[in-house]
């Protein structure tokens, strides 16, 4: 799958599904093909269908059905499941035609989501950040709710350019209107195992199961945060006063474990816990169970009462 992420896809499929797409919207649409950079250097095909008058067309990726190709799957089928979702989109979308041209229309849209600083140094040449230890603070505009999903657009050089504005000014409103945007969320690990058990399993023993996760959440407490879309949630280790007011909480230190993109762990600092051996487990864990776009660091952190991030 990630070697399907990471490299181009067959010239003669994208033509294809091109020239097929182009046919069911009429001429009086633009349909290419744009190569979008994502988290982690991984490269995927889009395509673009752009209508005349239109200010808005989201990026479809062709990749999750290049498999289907391979496997059979007329193209004129895959270029109507392409149309399906381009017309759900633009359907549920409203934009005002100088949103993105003017920063004050949307400053209040504003957000950030944190991606590991040296897996993405080609993107961050092209983008404002802010580095945080080995991690890098990036931005994005939110467009619009699409199906429970956020529409979001990634704020570049250029944009920042032609708006006149700083990373500094950007990291002042994504600071304050992340928060609300995408709310944080905290729940003991056990509460979150065993939702996933009673939808997922199909064993007869699940009582038996969730009373095992509870007792070993009593020995090795742990907390799983995240935001209210479970996407880029591990931004919220650097929301204003969320980790301290939550190790005030609980009365302990934290080590902050980076389980993905989406989420991370916190764990109270124990005597039987040490960070190389959380760093050891997080190495592992990438390698093993993540996929590379999903993976945000190969080590943990230490937040303390005392001194916030150490």
């Amino acid at each position: 799958r990630d070697r399907l992420r990471s490299r181009g896809l067959g010239d003669v499929y994208k033509r294809q599904v091109v020239e097929c797409v182009r046919k069911i919207a009429g001429k009086e649409a633009d349909v290419f093909i744009h190569r979008v950079t994502k988290n982690n250097g991984i490269m995927l095909d889009g395509i673009v269908i752009m209508k005349n008058g239109s200010n808005f067309s989201p990026t479809i990726y062709l990749n999750s059905y290049y498999s289907m190709y391979l496997s059979g799957c007329e193209i004129n089928d895959i270029a109507y499941k392409v149309y399906d979702i381009y017309k759900s989109c633009i359907g549920n979308v409203k934009i005002p035609e100088d949103f993105f041209m003017s920063f004050d229309r949307l400053r209040e849209n504003i957000a950030f989501r944190v991606i590991n600083y040296d897996r993405n140094r080609e993107l961050l040449r092209s983008i404002p950040h802010r580095k945080f230890k080995n991690l890098a603070i990036v931005y994005f505009a939110v467009i619009d709710d699409i199906e429970n999903e956020r529409g979001i657009v990634t704020i570049y050089n250029n944009h920042i350019a032609h708006w006149n504005v700083s990373e500094d000014i950007l990291y002042s409103y994504a600071m304050k209107n992340t928060p609300r945007l995408y709310q944080a969320e905290i729940k003991p690990m056990n509460q979150v195992v065993s939702d996933m058990i009673l939808k997922e399993s199909r064993e007869e023993n699940i009582d038996e199961m969730i009373a095992h996760v509870n007792r070993m959440n009593e020995e090795f407490p742990m907390y799983v945060l995240t935001n209210s879309y479970r996407s880029y949630g591990a931004s919220c280790m650097l929301y204003e006063g969320l980790l301290m007011g939550f190790a005030s909480h609980i009365e302990a230190d934290l080590y902050i474990v980076p389980s993905s993109v989406h989420e991370v762990i916190l764990i109270p600092v124990d005597d039987d816990i040490t960070k190389d051996g959380l760093d050891e487990m997080v190495r592992s864990v990438n390698s093993t169970e993540l996929s590379k776009e999903e993976i945000l660091s190969d080590s943990a952190y230490l937040f303390t009462r005392e001194n916030g991030f150490e």
